[in-house]
């Protein structure tokens, strides 16, 4: 049975999860968590082919890699970085541990990324840094910020955290700049329940990461033991069959009741062992429980995500475009903007609406859950009020950008089923 209806309703999202596999690999690693080795320089090398990079460096966290690709920067107090607002409040933490100065610019109307017209008027001789965020899969204007990065001698720093596969004019996000930073989270196509990957084609930079990540101490197997835990919990729960049946009124259940942990599990910390490591605060520093090392075990499940990655992307590709056709075709208002020359990979698919929490009740009660960003547009936070500004798309995106569910698992018919039940919502008097 294919389609949206009672026996069959859509989940917001689902993991990109091997459990066969996934249970096989942790027999073998979970007893004795192992050191950096050959599993992680081969997963390396595949991830530094994905991204086009002539290095992948694995750590943590994706903030660490940031972390440590400033440090070895080292920029002159006071220096600018360019870059948008919406992100996890950590990235900006980095940036001020370094006594850096984040200068933020608003997206493009309607889209998820940087409005590069908008970033020469803010460029200045304290401008060292342009970090660009590639959001949801959809790739930023890069030949554009390219021109201008040549053009005042800036160096390039990319967060393609949601883009890994996705390109423009042939080139993957991740390898226009300097170096690129990637989340491989447990929500992301390549999960491994935590982790981040630093990509260069600088090989300075590339030995001291190396040298970095190597120095760093191995964490507890029983921390890896509640994430596999986690993460099974997570896949089952979201199997179209029980996700009906069960799941489902859990999720209306807990956005009514307990909305602020729906948003943990949506998040994937619902088990994390120390809440601070994920709470919206300004830092001076990263907590030291994020700086430990990336294990045997997770270049071993990256590997595993990255022999399905292509294939899953072209998938998701064509059923997102599919969706986007549809809801063209019966003059939807509020489609993402796409860039030309670009290859979106679609990790999600945003809908920009007036009335979100309508929009979205009227979606569940026709058995279509979705969601908002977890992301937060930093720049009207008042922890960072020294560098506050006016961002009104960035606001726009996270107070009003609806995500509709898209994933590989998913059928064409699923998303010919969405665009049949968002029409009938734009149809409604009053909307």
């Amino acid at each position: 049975m294919s389609g949206v209806n009672f026996f069959n309703k859509l989940p917001r999202t689902r993991l990109y999860f091997k459990p066969v596999e996934t249970f096989i690999k942790s027999v073998r690693h979970l007893p004795k968590l192992k050191t950096r080795g050959k599993i992680s320089r081969k997963f390396e090398a595949e991830f530094s082919r994905h991204s086009q990079t002539r290095h992948a460096v694995s750590f943590p966290h994706a903030r660490v890699a940031l972390h440590y690709i400033l440090k070895h920067l080292n920029l002159p107090a006071g220096s600018e970085v360019i870059l948008t607002p919406v992100t996890v409040p950590d990235l900006i933490n980095v940036f001020l541990s370094f006594n850096l100065r984040p200068v933020f610019v608003d997206f493009e109307h309607h889209s998820c990324n940087i409005n590069y017209s908008l970033i020469e008027q803010n460029i200045n001789p304290k401008t060292r840094l342009l970090f660009i965020t590639h959001l949801s899969g959809i790739p930023s204007e890069m030949k554009q910020i390219e021109k201008l990065a040549e053009k005042y001698k800036l160096k390039i720093i990319e967060d393609a955290s949601q883009a890994l596969g996705a390109g423009i004019y042939g080139q993957a996000l991740g390898s226009f700049g300097f170096a690129s930073i990637f989340s491989i989270s447990t929500l992301k196509t390549v999960a491994t329940y935590h982790g981040g990957m630093a990509c260069t084609n600088d090989d300075r930079l590339a030995s001291y990461l190396k040298d970095c990540a190597t120095a760093l101490p191995l964490p507890s197997p029983l921390q890896f033991l509640e994430y596999f835990i986690r993460d099974n919990a997570f896949f089952l729960a979201t199997q179209r069959k029980l996700f009906s049946l069960l799941t489902y009124y859990a999720v209306l259940i807990g956005e009514s009741l307990t909305p602020k942990l729906l948003k943990d599990v949506q998040s994937g910390n619902i088990l994390a062992r120390d809440t601070t490591l994920y709470a919206l605060q300004k830092r001076t520093a990263l907590p030291e429980q994020l700086f430990i090392q990336y294990t045997e075990y997770q270049a071993d499940l990256g590997l595993l995500a990255l022999e399905h990655l292509q294939e899953e992307n072209n998938k998701r590709r064509e059923l997102s475009l599919l969706l986007y056709e549809l809801l063209e075709q019966k003059n939807i208002n509020g489609l993402p903007k796409l860039p030309q020359g670009e290859s979106s990979t679609f990790w999600r698919f945003p809908l920009f609406v007036e009335n979100p929490s309508h929009f979205k009740t009227f979606l569940r009660n026709k058995y279509i859950d979705c969601s908002n960003t977890n992301l937060i547009c930093m720049s009207r936070e008042k922890m960072f009020v020294e560098i506050a500004r006016a961002c009104p798309n960035a606001e726009t995106f996270t107070d009003r950008a609806v995500f509709l569910p898209v994933h590989s698992s998913f059928s064409k018919t699923d998303m010919r089923s969405i665009a049949t039940v968002v029409a009938e919502y734009f149809r409604q008097d009053g909307v």
